[in-house]
């Protein structure tokens, strides 16, 4: 299967521009198989920039934000080259994931995040069931 990317910027991060910006897509390739946004958070409603609330740091934590800081520095950090050519293999893959990191940071962290809301959710299984259940 050929490569067939287009790349659409636009200035406004509103829906009606992204809206505009698939819908040409389409138009001009007859089909969309995947869609990258990457202009930020708040596209779309999801708050992410608005609900943020920013305090000063406290020194007695300056010591904890610079271990934190210097893991961070020994990690990885994906190269913008790197991420094309890996995007596209995405597109162009038989069978691509929803959803799929770019860097190995990531998979440092996710898996443990996932074990802890799967175990919250087994724990609550049995409240999760009383849904399915009239009250009545």
């Amino acid at each position: 299967m050929a490569t067939r990317s287009f790349r659409w910027p636009w200035t406004s991060r509103t829906r009606p521009a992204a809206t505009e910006a698939v819908k040409q897509a389409h138009e001009h390739f007859g089909r969309l198989d995947a869609v990258v946004n990457n202009a930020g958070f708040g596209l779309f409603g999801t708050g992410f920039a608005t609900s943020s609330a920013w305090s000063q740091p406290l020194a007695a934590y300056d010591g904890v934000r610079e271990a934190v800081n210097a893991g961070f520095a020994t990690m990885p950090s994906p190269d913008p080259a790197g991420v094309g050519t890996a995007l596209l293999k995405v597109v162009d893959a038989d069978n691509p994931p929803p959803r799929v990191f770019f860097g190995s940071l990531p998979h440092h962290v996710v898996p443990q995040v996932y074990a802890e809301r799967l175990k919250t959710w087994q724990e609550w299984a049995e409240l999760s069931a009383e849904a399915e259940t009239s009250q009545g």
